[in-house]
């Protein structure tokens, strides 16, 4: 092991963060829940060069709850962490009818078919500037042996079926996780335990 490596770190099983569909409105519920049986996390981790002669130094893991420690080596710096997490737990989405013409109110409706879905993108982070970067100080690092990662995950699976609808989808869409992830980043930062 190089002498500039920082003895390895554990990886704990990835904790999400869900988001909870209220009757008519999806809010984030920051109650951190572990990977389904379903579901795998892949976590990158991006560090941020200090000067443009560094070289770069990126780990990366899967984890899933039957294999939910990984190790990784980290050195002193900030980083930037993407995470995916997949379910293949199939869910569908009964046909439903949604508005195409608004005005006041819905003018228009047009029917949208029953959607399966076998495999979908089931959470996600991206702390990727520097109001969000992780930190990762030298003495803390020192006295830590385990990070636990969160991600922003709408729970359409806990949605009952029957109350499903294609506009569900929209919680998935990378651009609705973006403003998730800015509205509540202080709770989605790794720990460092």
């Amino acid at each position: 092991m190089p002498s500039w490596l920082h003895p390895a770190l554990y990886i704990t099983q990835e904790l999400t963060d869900k988001c909870k569909r209220r009757p008519d409105k999806w809010e984030f519920a920051d109650t951190p829940l572990n990977l389904s049986e379903e579901e795998q996390a892949f976590i990158t981790l991006t560090r941020i060069k200090d000067n443009p002669g560094e070289g770069e130094f990126i780990q990366a893991t899967i984890i899933n709850s039957t294999d939910p420690i990984k190790e990784i080596d980290l050195i002193p710096g900030k980083y930037e962490v993407e995470i995916t997490s997949i379910s293949s737990k199939s869910i569908t989405i009964p046909e439903d009818e949604i508005c195409v013409l608004r005005i006041i109110f819905c003018l228009d409706y047009e029917t949208v078919p029953e959607v399966t879905l076998d495999t979908f993108p089931s959470g996600a982070l991206n702390l990727n500037d520097e109001t969000f970067y992780f930190h990762v100080p030298q003495t803390t690092l020192d006295q830590s042996k385990l990070i636990t990662f969160y991600a922003v995950a709408p729970d359409l699976p806990g949605l009952e079926e029957s109350k499903r609808k294609h506009e569900d989808l929209e919680q998935i869409d990378p651009e609705k996780i973006k403003e998730y992830i800015n509205d509540n980043w202080e709770s989605l930062q790794p720990k460092l335990e």
